[in-house]
């Protein structure tokens, strides 16, 4: 309701001519939406849905993922490398989801490199009934001890109001929720990798 008035007011105030009071209105819908924002990944940490399972190809799913990020990485003028093995098995997994994760994780790559910057998006199998994939960029990587809690819920990353600190948690609970595992290795100035497993059959989900 709050950014549905303050929709309707910037909208008059813009129609009567008073320029400074449709900035503030303005500053309200900015306001507002981070609000949204917040709360829906809230909701979606703490309760996240279970949702029907399907046999997928991870490789389709990073790519399709990497088309949904095109405008930042346009943006920053990225290169994306996709290295999947051919005979790579599909998994018992939501699509949905994993797309959320793979657009997290690539648009946080985004984010790390510099304007120009490299990232590798790879998978195969490890022949112990996982598919294994990596999200590695050229960025300017972390320190220990901001890697080590890298997935603590409210855990913010990025500068004050352009993130929830939320995203790496609800990455990691989805990665759970299907039965596998996601880690992280980093070194300042040697770029970042995240490391998803999921196994092909969805064991252990739980």
């Amino acid at each position: 309701s709050i950014t549905v008035y303050a929709e309707f007011l910037r909208d008059r105030l813009g129609e009567l001519g008073t320029g400074a009071d449709v900035e503030k209105a303005g500053r309200i819908l900015e306001s507002s939406d981070r609000i949204l924002r917040f709360t829906q990944s809230l909701v979606a940490y703490a309760r996240p849905t279970e949702e029907r399972l399907t046999r997928i190809s991870v490789a389709a799913v990073v790519g399709e993922s990497v088309h949904l990020c095109e405008h930042v990485i346009n943006e920053r003028h990225v290169q994306v490398d996709q290295r999947f093995d051919g005979g790579m098995p599909t998994v018992m997994a939501n699509r949905g989801k994993l797309q959320q994760v793979f657009v997290n994780l690539i648009t946080n790559a985004c984010h790390a490199v510099e304007v120009g910057g490299r990232i590798v998006l790879s998978g195969s199998a490890d022949g112990g009934g996982q598919v294994e994939v990596a999200v590695a960029d050229d960025g300017h990587g972390m320190p220990p001890e901001v890697a080590e809690r890298i997935f603590d819920p409210f855990f913010p990353t990025k500068a004050p109001g352009k993130g929830t600190g939320l995203g790496l948690s609800i990455v990691q609970g989805i990665i759970r929720g299907h039965g596998g595992t996601i880690g992280v290795h980093s070194s300042q100035g040697a770029g970042t990798t995240f490391t998803i497993r999921l196994p092909v059959d969805g064991v252990g989900r739980r």
